[in-house]
């Protein structure tokens, strides 16, 4: 049986719509959306570059690679093919957890903003086709995680990393062969047929992202295994080079994701089609990483905070805690497995500890990880990690924890924090302020301040007719 919401053309209309949208039709909230996305994915990157953030895989995979084209490598001189510069930047960013999410349990930025940078530096552009370009990234991949997210939560994948190649591929196409129109030629199709042929190059290269979609089963990220590093850069690999393979005339499957023997089975959902194209785009559902942590541990962290803040206790005077979290969050709970840097971004009962002691869940947290366990361990053994079935399963699940701690002299306090049934349980508060205040943190080490000033000014003022270069720049050479 077809799925309902894919009948129709449902992401070759998403393709045509952006084919033909010229970037002065795109609304304010959207374009500020953006701006935030950028923001965080440059500031990230900066700090992962100047941090040797997945140094071990990049030496791995750049061998034999670099000079192979002319993509930029944030923090590097050197240069790589489209679809390399691409991997390497995303899954450097990635392995930092502070991305971005919209709906579906996604992260559109590090896949997105990574390829089409890459097709960017290689082959030039202009600012409009860019913002049409990652304004589509965001709809498709968020549909297409929409429809199947819970299939893909039910068979313990990695959803950021099963359909981070169909954003990618989609952004990278447009990127390669937009074809922007006038508002006063939006509404109709030029005689040259540029939008029809634009949006087939996109729909072949989804198809072709799509027949390679990698499977990024969940356990990488729970044992801490050098495998997770290649989900984040691994899907915008395969939509970069989807992209360009689409861009060449080569064809991809139109029906992979609802057709005989298709994707059907993972695409199965029924959520998404509700909301009309550009009221509101995808991107406007942007949240956007408190911590630098999976957000399955968002809602304990803030019950912590949440603790501290209505009881001034000493963490000596804890006998224990019991800490109930919603059921997903505890499934993929590293448990007793060794933590490491990247383990312990999902252990609750180490982020809880870190939080309960006060300290910041930022980058730092996760690096010279010994010191840090031994600091932590005397609580984290008087945690007891519960799955607390009422919050609810799946995508609709509430992202919520509840602390209960009894004290020393025979008290007991407790604190709770529900982040609703959106993907993250809470995030960072959205404005100019506090997002540029966290990107100067992530950046004035590498840049200096008025360089890193000047970077944040550029991007909470991007728009169609901005300079990309001078944000490439600061990026490529710190």
């Amino acid at each position: 049986m077809r799925v309902k919401v894919l009948e129709n053309g449902y992401f070759e209309r998403m393709a045509k719509h952006f084919a033909g949208l010229g970037a002065e039709c795109i609304g304010p909230d959207a374009l500020r959306f953006l701006r935030w996305s950028l923001l965080n994915y440059a500031g990230g990157s900066i700090y992962a570059a100047a941090n040797g953030c997945g140094k071990g895989l990049e030496e791995f995979y750049s061998k034999g690679r670099k000079g192979g084209g002319g993509a930029a490598r944030w923090g590097s001189r050197d240069s790589y093919a489209p679809a390399d510069a691409a991997f390497l930047n995303a899954a450097a960013f990635a392995s930092l957890e502070l991305d971005d999410n919209t709906r579906g349990s996604v992260h559109p930025g590090s896949f997105i903003w990574s390829s089409v940078l890459a097709e960017y530096t290689e082959k030039g552009g202009d600012a409009g086709t860019l913002i049409r370009s990652v304004l589509l990234g965001y709809e498709l991949m968020t549909r297409a995680a929409i429809l199947g997210a819970d299939k893909a939560l039910e068979l313990g994948l990695h959803p950021p990393g099963l359909f981070g190649a169909l954003g990618s591929a989609a952004a990278a196409a447009l990127m390669l062969s937009g074809s922007g129109l006038t508002a006063s030629e939006a509404s109709a199709e030029p005689a040259d047929g540029s939008v029809q042929k634009t949006s087939e190059v996109i729909v072949n290269a989804v198809g072709l992202a799509a027949s390679l979609m990698p499977l990024c089963p969940f356990t990488a990220f729970t044992e801490g295994s050098d495998a997770k590093d290649f989900y984040g850069g691994w899907g915008a690999y395969i939509g970069s080079m989807a992209a360009e393979a689409a861009a060449c005339g080569l064809t991809g499957p139109k029906h992979i994701l609802s057709g005989i023997k298709s994707l059907e089975s993972i695409f199965r959902g029924e959520k998404g089609a509700e909301i009309p194209l550009g009221a509101p785009y995808m991107i406007e559902f942007l949240n956007i990483k408190e911590f630098s942590a999976c957000y399955s541990v968002n809602p304990a962290v803030n019950a912590a905070k949440k603790l501290l803040a209505e009881h001034r206790i000493d963490t000596s005077d804890i006998r224990s805690i019991a800490l109930d979290s919603y059921p997903y969050s505890v499934d993929i709970d590293p448990g007793d497995i060794r933590l490491n840097a990247t383990s312990a971004r999902l252990s609750l009962a180490y982020c809880t500890a870190a939080a309960l002691m006060g300290d910041d869940i930022d980058a730092e947290l996760f690096t010279d990880m010994e010191p840090r366990l031994e600091k932590y361990r005397p609580l984290m053994e008087r945690i007891s990690v519960r799955s607390f079935e009422p919050y609810g399963r799946g995508s609709g699940a509430a992202r919520a924890a509840r602390l209960t701690a009894e004290l020393s002299d025979g008290r007991i306090i407790s604190a709770e924090f529900n982040g609703g049934n959106e993907a993250g349980g809470s995030g960072a508060v959205l404005s100019d302020e506090s997002l540029r205040k966290r990107f100067l943190k992530q950046t004035v080490p590498a840049l200096g301040k008025e360089k890193a000033e000047a970077l944040a000014d550029a991007i909470l003022s991007f728009g169609p007719k901005s300079d990309i270069d001078h944000i490439v720049s600061a990026m490529k050479t710190l």
